[in-house]
Parts: C-alpha cells; structure tokens; sequence
C-alpha cells in the first residue's frame, strides 16, 4: 500500500522536471512543472537520425527522402517519418510501402492532409513499418 508521505517525496512524474522545493502541508516537496518540449527540435537531434545529422526524416511514396520530419507545408501529405536505422533496415522498396500504407491509414482516419484534421486533439495514425 502506498502511503501519502511517500507520494510527496517522491521525484516528479514523467513528462515533468523538478524546479526547487515548495512547502506543501507545512511540508517540503518537490515542486514539479511541465516539460515544455518542442517536436520538431526533438525529431532534429541525437546521433542516430538521418545521414545529415541526427533526428528523422520523412519519405514520399517512391521511398525517398524528402526532407526533415515535421518540415512538411499545410496541405501537403501528412509526412511518414523513419528514424535512420529504420530506414536503413527497410530499404527503398519497404519505405515506400510504409508510406503508402500510412497514407491510407491517415485517409481512413479522415486525416489525409496536414491542417485538415476533421477535429482538433485527434490522436496520431500509427502504423505498422512492417521492419
């Protein structure tokens, strides 16, 4: 059984980080704040990504690169991102039928373009790259 004083000394939850101490109860605890985190810098980084220095990159139909994911233009194809090594195990051919099976994922979601979401706070289309 957990215990309510345990709960306060415990580090923050995932997707929070620790700013300091505050008094809660008369007692001390940490005083946790949201991670403010920006996608497209985090797709953008790392050591494993694409051959240009880290992060994804997004492919087209044909199983060639396009560009940097999240770089795509409002009312492009909604972009099939693959890690490096992802990438790389799949191979032009199994690229491209990724692509094509998450665009027709998306189009069945009722989610074929970017910025043409049929409601706002949908949940991502996911798909299988078939690695």
């Amino acid at each position: 059984m957990i215990k309510l004083k345990d709960l306060l000394t415990e580090d923050c939850w995932d997707g929070y980080k620790q700013v300091g101490m505050k008094t809660k109860n008369g007692k001390q605890v940490p005083n946790c704040v949201p991670v403010e985190e920006d996608l497209r810098k985090w797709f953008g980084k790392g050591k494993t990504g694409s051959s240009d220095g880290g992060g994804w990159d997004r492919y087209g139909t044909d199983g060639q690169k396009l560009g940097k994911c999240g770089d795509g233009k409002e009312g492009d194809a909604y972009a099939a991102c693959l890690s490096k090594e992802k990438a790389a195990k799949l191979g032009p051919k199994g690229r491209a039928a990724f692509v094509r099976r998450k665009r027709a994922d998306q189009k069945k979601a009722g989610d074929a373009k970017k910025g043409g979401e049929t409601k706002k706070g949908q949940k991502p289309t996911f798909s299988k790259t078939g690695a």
